[in-house]
């Protein structure tokens, strides 16, 4: 299969973006459209939606405008995101917040739940600690609604990789940070029908936009891929500024760094183009690929598969998840 069958296009009209992904608080407005994660997209093709909608209303928006793909972008205080991917693993249409614990703690033993992700039970069992409720007897009862009103997490120190996890290499943080440290995300696709949904995520802010950029560099000219690099740079840039944040690179460090990306990320396109050629698109229902990018100064400088001790690539087949890399 080809990659662009299975990676979304951010750069094309049919490929829907959606943002400002949180429940509803009374009295407050939308998250302005044109803030994704640092990501600059058109106001036109971006769509705010709030964490009471379903699956069901994604479907029927697609029906109606007929877009090839939503992409989700965001990190753990996403629970719309986090609802469409785990819901499309799950069996039926029940919203991710009326389910329990118990619930997806079955769907990862059945092999439904992607195998690479956040470990979201040992981030609500800290959280649970932390709050003085835990209970290891009650847990697996517990809603995911009554858990996402809990807060997140402001660091991952675990990693699920298929029926075991592992150590991240540096926990990862929402503040600005000096020096240089590893940031794990993963591209992780689902196919439901002719909708495909997609989600590109670091731990926080500095991989969702490594990720982001190099799911153009794997469709486009490098030309291309270094102008999207640079500008939304330059555009977190500005976000930071805005709110008040550290801003720890220069322009001068962007061209530089968008370079040093790209070159890098030649090697993981060669790998995800020669794992895309093992398959048939028909024979295809999901796509994970996992990935550490080395973090410079708030910016990726460099992309590179998991090491390679470690699964990093999974396809969802009609049998169930199975191991590519």
């Amino acid at each position: 299969m080809d990659i662009g069958e299975v990676i979304p296009d951010l750069l094309s009209e049919k490929t829907q973006v959606c943002m400002g992904i949180r429940y509803p608080k009374k009295g407050k407005a939308p998250v302005p459209g044109d803030i994704i994660d640092g990501m600059k997209t058109n106001i036109d093709r971006c769509t705010v939606i709030y964490g009471n909608r379903s699956r069901d209303y994604i479907m029927e928006q697609f029906q109606k405008y007929g877009w090839n793909w939503v992409h989700f972008s965001g990190g753990w205080g996403n629970p719309f995101r986090q609802e469409m991917i785990m819901d499309c693993s799950l069996d039926g249409d029940i919203l991710l917040r009326e389910r329990t614990v118990g619930d997806i703690i079955r769907a990862r033993e059945s092999g439904l739940c992607a195998p690479i992700a956040h470990d979201y039970l040992q981030a609500w069992e800290e959280l649970l600690e932390r709050a003085g409720k835990w209970n290891e007897k009650d847990f697996p009862s517990q809603k995911i609604g009554n858990l996402l009103e809990l807060g997140s997490p402001t660091f991952w120190e675990i990693c699920s990789f298929h029926n075991g996890h592992r150590e991240v290499l540096n926990k990862s943080t929402s503040i600005p940070y000096d020096g240089q440290a590893n940031d794990p995300g993963d591209i992780l696709v689902l196919l439901d029908g002719k909708l495909k949904l997609s989600n590109a995520t670091g731990s926080r802010g500095d991989g969702t936009f490594g990720l982001n950029c190099f799911l153009v560099s794997l469709l486009h000219s490098e030309e291309t891929a270094r102008e999207f690099y640079i500008s939304n740079a330059l555009y977190r840039a500005e976000l930071l500024k805005s709110q008040g944040g550290r801003v720890l690179y220069s322009e001068e460090d962007v061209q530089r760094l968008a370079d040093e990306f790209l070159r890098s990320a030649k090697i993981a396109q060669t790998d995800v183009e020669r794992i895309c050629n093992g398959y048939d698109i028909r024979d295809v229902k999901g796509f994970q690929y996992a990935a550490n990018f080395t973090i410079v100064k708030n910016l990726p400088r460099s992309i590179e598969p998991m090491s390679k001790t470690l699964p990093y690539c999974y396809v969802k087949t009609i049998e169930g998840w199975e191991l590519a890399v």
